[in-house]
């Protein structure tokens, strides 16, 4: 096995100890029936996105293909998930046997005759409805195991409310459903299980998950690392700096925080700890420079497929509009790190330990041929996202065989869509999940009635609605993956907050940024927690300086909800404005988050800086127009009077950026 394919490899048994000992340690012929099943899933969606149906001239029905998925993926769960914790991680149980039948029986039957049960469903027979009831059995299995009990419990009260809807008080009553017809429209409805939620992950999501996994296996993961120790290293904070880039860089393709924390905290953390960082300090950095990931172009996380989908808009969209949000959260990140660092007096690491720049570039420059053939198909030949992302699949696998360390076998490509697979589990689930709600919603308008009910006890003040919509992020987020937490409010919440004036992408963004708090905030930070078992340090202490360190992700869907101009909608003038305004409240508030610039900031001063930073965040009235109002410019006067002040008043810092 090359050097680059030892990378992926670890890589791939980081993420299973990251998800902890849930997982089978099969061997002999269920293993490969394991792996075949996983390759399986993997192979289905790549070649579903390459239209090979039409080339081959086969009529299937897209919903044909996404029961096929979804029945690929609930028989990998049971195959390789254990039942519990104390249960043999060597061998699958008898009643896992019997539930990959059912799998099979149940999900074959749909892709077999889809079209006969779609055009007789009106009709409640026993074979729709006792195929849906173990359908609905399965997965809520499967989600115990695989996705935790948050989600299980939440999973059950939808079902509950859609069988006895019309017992629950007004205003949140709903019509009578029989529950045989409840479970047949859960089965087979394009609006239900195999709806919209599952095809963006067999489409869309499928794709940036196996060009994730080819980067990472081919050497990409090191690449990324080695470019950010090249790029911050020397600098004061070098190992944290590191950590920022790295994150960044690997978080635009992976998107998911966990994988972002095992995958670059395993060199950063133990970098920043040696440059005395304290553990808890060096595990927060990790954690919320991972968390970000979620939110950075090109790709950002699997939330923003599904949010481009929901807002029936192309995806490009969704990137441009992330990119300045994007920036806030991680010059926020970076200068807090860096003022740390003066603030400690702490050095960068010493050169002759750093790689050289030319060789880096000249080993990995293969890696940003890739992300080039992304955006340019995004944006340049205006592909689909699912389309974008084959697309630099291929670009990937064609280039990795370009130079000898990168090339991979037809083993080691087989383990990647086998790992593919295995990070498709937890969001088949979770799409199905979403589509079982989505379900419930439809068919007793329970969504127009929460939407009514939310506005009625918000008053119509957007405010206090945003404030609900935190709130239960936070609540719904303990434990939670960003995608199911976003999920819910998308479908939830997110009508509301339309309904009240909010611009839809605006809104949509607020529910992503706030679902994406899960990872960090207490009392189950999923992010904080991982990076914290890496470091050794306490969690719940590294979650809360993780809270203080990614404040800009509570901070910014406040401002650019009622500021979209942030998302580039809007006024150029106006965007322009937003912008500048924006990142000078983002300067003053590091200042004053970390209380140094060149020496330490006096209590007063920083309350000073707070409140600027908070009058430059939040527009001020008759803004709409794009002119610069008064408590604008005053705050930038004085924000910007009072850094000068602190930076020519105190002594010359060493080994800063830039310098």
């Amino acid at each position: 096995m090359t050097e680059a394919a030892d990378d992926g490899a670890s890589w791939a048994a980081e993420e299973a100890v990251a998800a902890g000992s849930r997982f089978r340690n099969l061997s002999g012929p269920v293993r490969w029936l394991a792996k075949a099943v996983l390759f399986s899933i993997t192979a289905t969606g790549l070649l579903w996105a390459t239209d090979i149906t039409n080339w081959a001239k086969v009529s299937i029905l897209t919903e044909q293909f996404l029961a096929l998925f979804w029945t690929l993926v609930l028989s990998a769960v049971f195959l390789t998930v254990k039942a519990h914790r104390g249960e043999s991680r060597t061998r699958v149980p008898w009643f896992d046997w019997l539930a990959i039948c059912a799998t099979l029986a149940m999900g074959l039957y749909l892709v077999i005759d889809y079209e006969r049960l779609l055009y007789e469903s009106p009709l409640l027979t026993i074979d729709k409805w006792l195929s849906g009831l173990i359908a609905i059995i399965l997965l809520i299995e499967a989600t115990r195991r695989l996705v935790g009990n948050a989600l299980l419990i939440i999973l059950l009260m939808f079902i509950a409310y859609g069988l006895f809807a019309d017992l629950v008080p007004a205003p949140l009553k709903g019509p009578t459903v029989k529950w045989e017809r409840l479970l047949v429209y859960l089965y087979i409805d394009t609006n239900a299980l195999i709806g919209l939620p599952l095809l963006v992950a067999a489409k869309i999501v499928l794709a940036f998950v196996v060009l994730g996994n080819l980067m990472f296996a081919t050497g990409g993961g090191r690449f990324f690392t080695d470019l950010a120790m090249v790029a911050m290293g020397r600098y004061r904070g070098g190992p944290a700096k590191i950590s920022v880039m790295a994150s960044s860089l690997f978080g635009s393709i992976s998107g998911t925080a966990v994988s972002n924390v095992v995958t670059t905290g395993v060199v950063t953390i133990p970098l920043m700890k040696n440059n005395n960082y304290r553990a808890e300090t060096a595990a927060a950095i990790e954690a919320v420079a991972s968390t970000g990931g979620q939110i950075m172009p090109p790709v950002l996380g699997a939330t923003s497929f599904l949010m481009a989908e929901f807002l029936e808009l192309p995806f490009r969209v969704v990137v441009l509009a992330s990119i300045i949000p994007a920036l806030l959260y991680y010059v926020l990140v970076f200068l807090q790190i860096d003022l740390e660092a003066g603030k400690l007096k702490l050095a960068g690491i010493d050169r002759s330990l750093l790689p050289k720049a030319a060789a880096v570039l000249r080993d990995g420059w293969l890696f940003v041929i890739p992300l080039v053939v992304l955006v340019y198909a995004l944006f340049g030949l205006n592909f689909s996202a699912g389309k974008a992302g084959l697309t630099a699949v291929v670009t990937v696998l064609l280039l990795s065989y370009v130079k000898k360390n990168s090339r991979l076998s037809p083993r080691q490509l087989a383990e990647v869509l086998v790992s593919s697979g295995t990070g498709l589990l937890e969001i088949g689930i979770i799409v199905g999940i979403a589509g079982v709600i989505i379900g419930v919603l439809n068919v007793t308008s329970l969504g127009f009635n929460l939407s009514l009910v939310m506005i009625q006890v918000g008053g119509e003040s957007q405010l206090a609605l945003l404030l609900m919509a935190a709130l239960l992020a936070v609540i719904l987020g303990m434990g939670m993956p960003t995608i199911s937490v976003y999920l819910l409010l998308a479908v939830l919440i997110g009508p509301a907050l339309i309904k009240v004036g909010f611009n839809p992408l605006a809104a949509h963004m607020f529910l992503l940024y706030t679902g994406m708090l899960s990872m960090l905030s207490p009392p189950v930070a999923i992010a904080s927690y991982t990076a914290a078992s890496i470091a050794g340090a306490n969690p719940m202490q590294t979650s809360w300086i993780s809270l203080r360190l990614g404040a800009m992700a509570f901070i910014a869907p406040f401002v650019f909800v009622y500021s979209p101009e942030l998302l580039l909608v809007g006024d150029p003038v106006a965007i322009v404005w937003r912008t500048l305004a924006t990142f000078a409240g983002t300067i003053f508030f590091a200042i004053a988050a970390i209380g140094y610039l060149r020496a330490p900031v006096p209590v007063t001063i920083r309350v000073f800086l707070i409140l600027t930073s908070l009058a430059l965040f939040l527009r001020p009235p008759g803004t709409d127009d794009g002119a610069a109002p008064w408590l604008t410019i005053a705050a930038l006067g004085v924000g910007a009077s009072i850094t000068a002040w602190l930076w020519w008043s105190g002594p010359r810092p060493a080994q800063s950026l830039g310098q």
